[in-house]
Formats: structure tokens, sequence, C-alpha cells
């Protein structure tokens, strides 16, 4: 006991795509395309463009009566979603897009990642 990490999971434990997951957290970036809570060390940040058949999208953009989308500063997944074409092909998303200049940055819960691994080779 005692060390930093101490009571938080392994992020290699964490369920694959946990950013479809129920309980997964969205922040609203605006039109900013840049991470704010986990920043980049280049201006290069890989961001999922959702498409009008999204899941994830429908619920990031929580369309009204009318039709138009009202984006909450916070969004929490209340059960899973289904992946949707390209959200298939990863396991994690950092800045996803909604529409023109709308960004969301997925929250990764707290967790550990080992500095060492198993059966490590001296080179």
């Amino acid at each position: 006991g005692g060390y930093i990490g101490d009571k938080y999971p392994l992020c290699s434990d964490f369920p694959h795509q946990m950013f479809l997951r129920k309980g997964a957290r969205y922040r609203l970036l605006g039109s900013s395309s840049m991470p704010e809570l986990m920043p980049e060390q280049s201006s290069n940040v890989v961001k999922l463009v959702l498409g009008a058949d999204s899941s994830l999208g429908n619920r990031l953009c929580n369309k009204d009566a009318n039709d138009i989308c009202r984006y909450s500063s916070v969004v929490l997944l209340a059960s899973n979603v289904v992946c949707h074409g390209s959200e298939c092909n990863i396991d994690t998303a950092r800045v996803v897009q909604v529409a023109d200049n709308v960004f969301y940055e997925y929250v990764r819960p707290p967790c550990v990642e080992m500095s060492w691994y198993q059966d490590a080779k001296k080179v």
C-alpha cells in the first residue's frame, strides 16, 4: 500500500472499446479539436469522425423535437452503444467529431499504466 496508483485498476484491464460503454464520459470541446485533460505532445491529434448513422454521434448530438442538436457540456453514456463504421476498428478514442466544428473529448477513467511488464528481457 501507499503507492500513487493504489486502488486504481490497470488500464490494460479495461474492456475493449470502453469509450462506447455505459458510464463513458465526454466533455464538449466546442470548435477546438485539441484534448484538454490529456494533452497531446503535437498538434496532430487523431480525431474519430462520427458518421450520420453513429449511435454515439446521436447520443452526443442530443436532438430536440425540432431535430436540432443540443450539445451538452458533459455527456455520460447511460447504456452501452453499438459501434458503427470506423468506431468498430479502434480500441479507444481521444477526440470525436460530431459535426463540422463540434468536438468532444473522451474522458478515460483513472487507471494505472505499468512501467514494467512481466517476462521482460534484458537487452
